[in-house]
């Protein structure tokens, strides 16, 4: 018996369906628990941050934008770029402050808290599109499922937009397995808003010769992206200055790169701290492996919406986004999406409680494992965090890779 094999032996009867549903209900219980004590043993529980902190920055955000007063949405990221300290800042395009400007008529904690109920609203309407599609499950115990995974409870206690990119994701694997190609590329495009994202999906399409859906994505991302500049030009100027800076900005403490993820960040995560250097050649070497690890898997044709083109599609999609040269563990959510297309696979049926929730206890046991290193991620200080990356010479990512790709090998042999 190989290693592997014993390993996942041992496991899987501690990652039963009864007892991974306890502990997710467990996670979800102290996140809320913690919220909930902040909220009354903080003086300033909303202005200081400790509940929904990253929602400041979008709000604020909305109020330059509502106000005329644009040319000031980089402000707090400049300040911090030249070593100060301030409050949360806006780091997206322009056009997305938009977005908030309705919000910010409102006082900030109404504001927060209805932006709390969008964004599991967001999560509801992407788990009906692909549920509506795959016939699993019902749209609100599937977002129950999603919400208990780690990235997905801390976008929503951050008030990060990760719930609102959710919804055109879905869209696009929706459309993708309907072959109707332009409506994939616009929902695609949709997500210029937060560019990174979108190159690794782009080679998947073009490596798939899925032609139209690579013009509509383009056109619709050039379409968001011009948006910017026409209706904030300055603004946009800044942004595009600001986000050359970003890069070398996303590894300085003040920007928790412990707290990242992808393939660039587990070399410099890992490495910095011997050199600099080192930490950026082995950022690029494994980010380049990530791509060819891509090409691999997007160059093999199946035929859309069948079980190794959802597999399929559902590795590419982890790996596209860790392909970012920066992005944080909340931005992970996202793969909830690829788990979903797993899910409708491999998924055991019926389910039994004191059983692995995959047929294959190998991808069960990875699962387990994605889900304890991101809920115990974030309440890890530095050298914690960059001793697991160290010691396991992975993030919490690669462990969501290694899932999802175990979930093409493995289906293929079987």
């Amino acid at each position: 018996m190989k290693l592997e094999d014993r390993v996942v032996a041992r496991l899987a009867p501690l990652v039963t369906v009864r007892r991974a549903a306890l502990w997710s209900n467990v996670f979800v219980v102290v996140v809320v628990a913690l919220a909930v004590v902040r909220m009354f043993t903080s003086a300033h529980p909303l202005a200081d941050g400790d509940v929904g902190g990253d929602f400041r920055g979008f709000y604020y955000a909305g109020e330059y934008a509502r106000t005329g007063q644009s040319t000031h949405l980089y402000d707090r990221i400049e300040e911090i770029l030249r070593g100060g300290r301030v409050e949360t800042p806006f780091m997206h395009p322009p056009i997305v402050a938009l977005l908030f400007a309705p919000m910010s008529l409102l006082p900030y904690p109404v504001a927060l808290a209805t932006f709390f109920v969008a964004s599991i609203g967001c999560w509801l309407l992407a788990c009906r599109m692909l549920e509506r599609e795959l016939g699993d499950e019902k749209a609100a115990r599937e977002a129950w499922l999603v919400v208990r995974f780690a990235p997905v409870a801390y976008s929503l206690a951050y008030g990060q937009m990760t719930a609102l990119l959710a919804v055109p994701l879905a869209l696009f694997v929706v459309s993708l397995r309907r072959k109707r190609d332009v409506l994939a590329g616009l929902a695609l495009g949709l997500l210029a808003i937060k560019p990174q994202m979108v190159v690794g999906l782009l080679v998947y399409l073009a490596l798939q010769r899925r032609a139209r859906a690579v013009v509509s994505a383009i056109a619709c991302g050039a379409v968001v992206s011009g948006a910017s500049f026409a209706v904030f030009p300055e603004a946009a100027r800044t942004y595009a200055h600001v986000s050359s800076q970003m890069l070398g900005w996303s590894r300085i403490a003040s920007a928790r790169p412990w707290e990242q993820i992808g393939f660039f960040r587990l070399g410099t995560s890992t490495f910095d701290g011997v050199s600099p250097l080192l930490g950026t050649a082995t950022g690029v070497a494994l980010a380049m492996a990530g791509f060819a690890w891509l090409v691999v898997i997007a160059s093999r044709r199946e035929e859309p919406a069948s079980r190794n083109w959802d597999l399929s599609l559902a590795a590419v999609i982890p790996i596209s986004l860790c392909l970012s040269p920066y992005l944080f563990h909340y931005d992970a959510g996202l793969f909830a999406i690829a788990f979903v297309l797993v899910q409708h696979r491999l998924a055991r049926r019926p389910m039994v409680a004191d059983s692995t929730y995959f047929e294959d206890a190998r991808l069960s046991v990875a699962c387990f494992a994605v889900g304890l290193f991101f809920a115990l991620g974030p309440g890890l200080g530095e050298h914690a965090q960059n001793f697991l990356h160290a010691s396991f010479g992975l993030q919490p990512a690669m462990l969501a890779l290694l899932w999802a790709i175990s979930a093409v090998s493995r289906a293929r042999v079987r």
